[in-house]
């Protein structure tokens, strides 16, 4: 009787450390992140038995669209900033496979910065921008991937974000608490449709879509940059006037 209560117990304590509810994918820079950060926030997720995906490998050329698939299996997607995410196109590629299932109300998106400024995403400077413009050069002949880059990095951009300013003095354990008390906030007013659609309440927040052209002045001298901000309402809210802020950056050339 004693062997069989034990392994009652035994397979008792298996079963509540499964996890359950809506799987979260991790989209983040593995050579930032890996050995650091996410050996912190893996078993802090997994401690609150959360649902949590996270590629383990370095190299995903050879697997990208099972990765995407599994996104498409995903309710929840941490997208984690760091100053080196934008080196990898990689991750580049998960993010706007991320946004379009944002747009299909299929995901629900948590924008991470960690030890990074919101602005220095967002006005890409710092290193994060040298990444993501030499990662531009690198494209330059395929517009198409350059203009799903810049939507989807800028429109999770706009979206509620968890932040760890790069001069901080938060610790990282204290800041992934901060995490999974918001992923754990999410998945408690989740609801999913029978069509795969999702809800959440209290929780998003208009996205922004920005579409970005180059254009070489007459005389060759500069290189002007228009960025064209249209802000959009994610379906299921109530509509509000739109409107466009267009911003010039001229770039002189030696």
């Amino acid at each position: 009787m004693s062997g069989a209560s034990s392994v009652s117990s035994i397979c008792s304590s298996n079963v509540s450390l499964i996890p359950t509810g809506p799987q979260v994918f991790i989209n983040f820079r593995g050579k930032d992140l890996r050995k650091g950060f996410m050996s912190f926030l893996k078993p802090a997720l997994k401690k609150e038995k959360i649902n949590v995906f996270i590629d383990e490998q370095e190299e995903r050329g050879k697997y990208l669209i099972s990765l995407f698939d599994t996104i498409g299996e995903s309710k929840i997607a941490l997208v984690i900033f760091s100053e080196g995410y934008c080196e990898s196109h990689w991750c580049m590629d998960e993010l706007v496979k991320i946004k379009e299932y944002m747009d299909q109300n299929r995901l629900i998106i948590i924008p991470i910065f960690y030890r990074l400024d919101l602005d220095v995403v967002k006005d890409l400077t710092g290193k994060f921008g040298d990444n993501f413009w030499d990662l531009v050069d690198k494209y330059q002949p395929e517009p198409k991937k350059l203009h799903k880059w810049t939507e989807a990095l800028f429109s999770v951009c706009e979206l509620f974000s968890l932040i760890l300013p790069k001069h901080s003095d938060i610790s990282d354990r204290d800041f992934v608490k901060s995490i999974v008390k918001a992923v754990k906030k999410v998945q408690k007013n989740f609801f999913q449709r029978r069509n795969g659609e999702i809800e959440y309440q209290d929780f998003s927040v208009p996205a922004c879509k920005l579409t970005i052209t180059m254009h070489e002045s007459p005389n060759e001298e500069a290189v002007q940059v228009t960025v064209l901000n249209e802000f959009y309402q994610m379906k299921n809210q109530s509509p509000v006037p739109s409107y466009e802020v267009l911003i010039y950056i001229c770039c002189l050339v030696s």
